[in-house]
């Protein structure tokens, strides 16, 4: 709908696009506001959907120019607003392939800005595992490399229990959790707000 090209290289509404590229990645439906232009990619009213994931509301990447877009954790800073939105660690893996292993869901809202390497979260809703809630707003600095990654967490609330923290600890790696201690068991459900 009403095309844009003049003050945009692309400015449209988009509705149900899908596709299938030959890594294997689906997109079975984007609907978005879309504008694309030398610096910048903005979705506004996002409803983007794979065979696991559903994003929801807005989403920009800004770059100095298109060539930034293969450095992507570095060059480019990515500005998202997600309401009920549900993100799936193998899609992630199309583009962060570090992540390939990891088998584990989130239920996210909240708003994240910043490049992959060096991401805010505010706000942030997170449900993950069987029974793992957090809510609070983060600051993370060294993704996609784990092993040097850094995570200042200011956490609002936090709920969960030990067979939660080893369900997700054993999806995330593919290897059972000895390092939870049994103590942690005798606590039941654990709240802190």
């Amino acid at each position: 709908n009403d095309l844009d090209t003049k003050s945009f290289i692309f400015k449209a509404q988009i509705n149900h696009l899908n596709f299938r590229e030959k890594s294997g990645f689906i997109l079975k439906d984007l609907t978005a506001a879309t504008t694309i232009d030398t610096n910048r990619i903005e979705l506004k009213n996002l409803f983007l959907q794979t065979p696991n994931t559903i994003l929801r509301d807005y989403f920009s990447m800004n770059f100095k120019n298109f060539a930034d877009l293969n450095d992507l954790q570095n060059k480019v800073i990515i500005e998202a607003r997600f309401k009920n939105s549900k993100v799936y660690a193998q899609d992630i893996a199309f583009f962060a392939p570090q992540l390939k292993d990891m088998n584990l869901s989130f239920d996210i809202s909240g708003l994240l800005k910043g490049k992959v390497n060096d991401l805010t979260a505010k706000d942030l809703i997170i449900k993950t595992g069987r029974a793992t809630y957090i809510k609070g707003n983060f600051h993370i600095k060294g993704l996609p490399n784990l092993d040097n990654t850094y995570l200042d967490l200011k956490f609002d609330q936090v709920y969960s229990n030990k067979r939660d923290i080893e369900y997700i600890i054993e999806k995330a790696t593919g290897k059972k959790s000895k390092a939870i201690p049994p103590i942690l068991e005798k606590f039941g459900n654990i709240n802190f707000s």
